[in-house]
């Protein structure tokens, strides 16, 4: 009788997660999803406008992927300077380099 691999994932998974983020047990062994060395490929972020103009129609104005966190809060601040009821963001994509690896070492 086989036994189910046995999943133990996050509650939340967000950009600033930078520790073990899922653990996965099979009969070879348990292996861990982890971040990847971000000096290799860093991460990469998009935050789209998620307000409404005032006729009722989204805004869905996007920021240019980038590395930097700082910088696509740079854009938010900028796109509200320039729609000052445009507050509400969403981050669309966090591309993180995640890698599998084993739990023990083989012997």
């Amino acid at each position: 009788m086989s036994s189910m691999p046995t999943r133990e994932l996050p509650s939340v998974l967000t950009h600033t997660d930078c520790q073990e983020t899922n653990r996965i047990v099979t009969r070879f062994g348990g292996w861990k999803l982890r971040p990847d060395d971000p000096r290799a490929v860093p991460a990469r972020y998009v935050l789209s406008c998620v307000s409404e103009d005032e006729d009722g129609t989204m805004c869905g104005e996007t920021s240019r992927p980038s590395a930097d966190v700082g910088a696509v809060a740079e854009w938010a601040r900028t796109h509200t300077w320039l729609n000052q009821d445009h507050r509400s963001f969403s981050l669309d994509a966090a591309s993180v380099p995640m890698v599998l690896v084993p739990e023990d070492e083989p012997a």
